[in-house]
């Protein structure tokens, strides 16, 4: 495979530097109470990477188990490829999900509307249970009920099926005698409690090099926080000896043990031996029928890495509805981006013309880490979920060696839908209250920082999310009194919704600009400044009633499809702005080669590492790139939803593009535009002696088509033809619901 990548010319981070970022790692995690328990001395001083990672399915086909409930007998792994985690088990706490050596079987076993309660205040529903849960002895069932559009939790419950294997049974809610007459929402989620007191994952043998270390999370999964402390110990046995690494009794009636603590051991004494690792929880009953979920997160021996392996990390932050033009760096009026002026346009590389994907967030996001269109991958409205035979960008950095985290928040962005594929963290900030200035983008970052501090000394990919400047914009105080003058006048409180919206907008891009000036301090106090590229975009834009319409969804005009797209770091052109068509298809392409790393599949993006590492753009040729919409549904100037048919689809090459909206008779109306003299999209030229879009066109016209031939053709090549050819529709979870109430979804 040909290797191609940014040149490092800033150079390596030397041993001694890697001793220091070690050092202020555990610093700056304790400082931020992400705590690390150092079980025997610092490891190796050098870069890292990945020898042995324990919650892989190959090694735990290997792994001895026992649950404390009888033998346990592995089932056989979902043919998914080497470079599959959708088999892998997982698990969450507070929101962060990580891999797992073994985790209770728990599924959400029904989410159903419109449920009468009856006169006596008791409402049955129909519990239905996948295989894994169908099998179980005991159940914990934590129902909830929907009432004024808020989810709000009921007394648990504990049912006894004693293994029969049924799919489904009658479940009875009581004590609703106040909701009586009334229909409502109910939601269930269900854990297998059969996990006796002891649990123990016993590994195979591995060799042990020299400087390795292992590294590993654990916690108690929330329903059983009351439930009695765990004791979680480690033990390293050469032949028939065995010693004690890490031993740490957790107790979740305390707020320090209800979340993921993580720690690592130094394994140097046991260099050039070959061990295995035997990972063993002990359950304090709380009571006489109390149940314990521990579980052991992503332990993995590191090795130093090669020292030729000078490859950078990269962190990719997408800041959802950022339009591209309301950035300083793209030639806005007002101030709005200093740091991302000074830092990646004076700094970096701005590419002036990134096309969306589409107009909403799944899809887009999708595009960006699969390297296809929305009609390809198949994330199309949110509700998807990505086919096991698709392997999204994570996977394969992860099946390489580089490690991954993501730190998000939720809406759009679930796990459930396969956007935590591939990561070993994939964190989401669930909170529905987004209308305060605190707990979105600050939060985001402080994660990030703490992973970042954690992880400083490996290979990595990061990618960062943020829905600060969505709406409802609530910009802290201290800058709302920024912006407010807007053609010779002041937007003051009696100004129209949509001025007084967008100046709010653009005090919401200034915050999140400065907690990113913050974030850029961690990466240089941890010297990860000098081997990282840092990539900024938006999944689409935002309007503001420039063709009569606010927000962002059905429509496809330059407000909402046109989005930033900023590269910096070592090796990547100073100052150097490029006029290129390019998309969100093409950073998953992008990545890999900046990386070395071989594509999962043929991709439709184009790499763009030689505009990054040419002095000229000639030998870059221009493509038509295309923008979807699945919504139904643009709010007009009213703030009222005005229905739109769906699918709809743009098609951009150069400064031509075209629009195909579907009219309710299934008949199609379109829209042209010549970017080059109209920029502001006024002038339509469809259909007339001016119109210049006749090939455009023919490709909008094929594009269905063409985008279904290119994922039929990549799933019979994947040799994956088991699982579902299309993805599977999910029903929103109550938190996942939540969160996009709060963001103006579902009102």
């Amino acid at each position: 495979m040909r290797r191609v990548r940014l040149p490092t010319t800033r150079g390596r981070t030397s041993g001694a530097s890697h001793a220091a970022i070690a050092t202020r790692a555990v610093i700056a995690i304790s400082v931020m109470c992400f705590f690390v328990n150092a079980c025997g001395g610092t490891g190796a001083s050098d870069r890292l990477k990945a020898a042995y990672r324990f919650v892989d399915g190959s090694e735990r086909a290997e792994m001895t188990v026992d649950y404390g409930a009888g033998p346990f007998q592995p089932g056989r792994a979902a043919r998914t490829g080497r470079l599959a985690t959708v088999s892998f088990p997982e698990a969450s706490i507070n929101d962060e999900t990580r891999f797992v050596l073994g985790a209770p079987a728990q599924s959400l076993v029904a989410n159903v509307d419109d449920v009468p309660v009856s006169d006596r205040g008791i409402v049955q529903i129909t519990l239905r249970f996948p295989p894994r849960l169908a099998s179980a002895n005991r159940m914990l069932l934590l129902p909830a009920i929907k009432k004024n559009k808020s989810w709000q939790p009921l007394p648990q419950q504990r049912v006894n099926l004693s293994g029969t294997g049924t799919s489904r049974m009658n479940f009875t809610i009581q004590g609703l005698e106040n909701e009586t007459g009334k229909k409502h929402s109910f939601a269930v989620d269900a854990y297998s409690i059969d996990w006796g007191p002891e649990v123990s994952y016993q590994t195979r043998d591995v060799a042990v090099g020299e400087d390795a270390r292992l590294e590993f999370g654990y916690g108690v999964l929330e329903p059983a926080w009351d439930q009695g402390p765990v004791t979680f110990a480690i033990s390293a046995c050469v032949d028939s000896n065995c010693e004690e690494l890490f031993s740490y009794k957790s107790d979740p009636t305390n707020a320090i043990d209800r979340r993921w603590r993580d720690a690592t051991c130094d394994l140097g004494r046991f260099a050039g031996k070959n061990v295995r690792f035997l990972f063993e929880t002990r359950h304090q009953p709380a009571a006489a029928n109390s149940f314990s979920l521990p579980v052991w997160a992503n332990p993995t021996v590191y090795v130093p890495a090669s020292a030729e392996d000078d490859r950078p990390t990269v962190i990719l932050l997408s800041i959802d509805t950022l339009r591209a033009d309301h950035l300083s760096v793209y030639g806005h009026e007002h101030e709005t981006s200093p740091f991302i002026d000074r830092t990646f346009g004076e700094g970096g590389t701005v590419f002036e013309n990134p096309v969306s994907a589409a107009s909403n967030t799944s899809p887009s996001h999708m595009s960006i880490f699969t390297g296809l269109q929305p009609s390809e991958h198949g994330i199309q409205t949110g509700l998807e979920r990505l086919p096991i035979w698709m392997h999204p960008l994570a996977e394969p950095l992860r099946a390489a060696g580089i490690e991954t985290g993501a730190v998000t928040e939720n809406g759009w962005l679930s796990v459930r839908h396969g956007f935590g594929r591939g990561f070993n963290v994939y964190a989401e900030n669930k909170s529905p209250n987004i209308m305060a200035p605190t707990g979105q983008v600050d939060v985001t970052f402080r994660r990030a920082s703490e992973w970042l501090a954690q992880n400083a000394n490996k290979h990595f990919f990061l990618f960062l999310h943020t829905f600060q400047v969505h709406d409802p914009y609530a910009p802290p105080l201290k800058y709302r009194d920024l912006f407010v003058e807007r053609n010779g006048e002041t937007v003051g409180d009696s100004a129209e919704r949509h001025l007084r919206e967008v100046v709010a907008y653009d005090q919401e891009i200034r915050y999140t600009d400065d907690q990113l000036d913050l974030l850029f301090r961690t990466l240089r106090a941890n010297n990860l400044d000098k081997n990282t590229i840092f990539i900024i975009t938006s999944d689409h834009g935002e309007a503001f009633l420039e063709h009569g319409f606010v927000r962002h969804s059905a429509h496809l005009y330059q407000e909402v499809t046109h989005v930033p797209l900023l590269f910096w770091g070592p090796g990547v052109p100073r100052g150097r702005r490029l006029d290129n068509l390019v998309g969100h298809i093409d950073l998953a392409p992008t990545i890999f080669d900046i990386l070395g790393i071989e594509q999962p599949f043929n991709m439709t993006g184009r790499s763009l590492l030689p505009l990054l590492t040419n002095d000229g753009t000639k030998d870059f040729e221009d493509r038509p790139h295309y923008s979807e919409s699945w919504s139904k549904h643009a709010m007009n100037h009213n703030y009222l939803l005005s229905r739109f048919g769906v699918p709809a689809f743009g098609v951009r090459f150069g400064d031509l593009k075209l629009a195909r909206y579907k009219n309710p008779d299934g008949s199609f109306r379109y829209e042209a535009y010549d970017l080059s003299v109209d920029p502001d999209e006024k002038n339509n030229l469809f259909g007339t002696s001016q119109d210049p879009t006749e090939k455009l066109r023919k490709l909008i016209d094929s594009y269905e088509q063409r985008t279904r031939d290119t994922s039929d053709k990549l799933r019979r090549e994947s040799g994956n033809l088991s699982g579902p050819a299309k993805p599977e529709k999910l029903k929103l979870d109550p938190a996942q619901e939540e969160k996009l109430r709060a963001l103006g979804y579902l009102n």
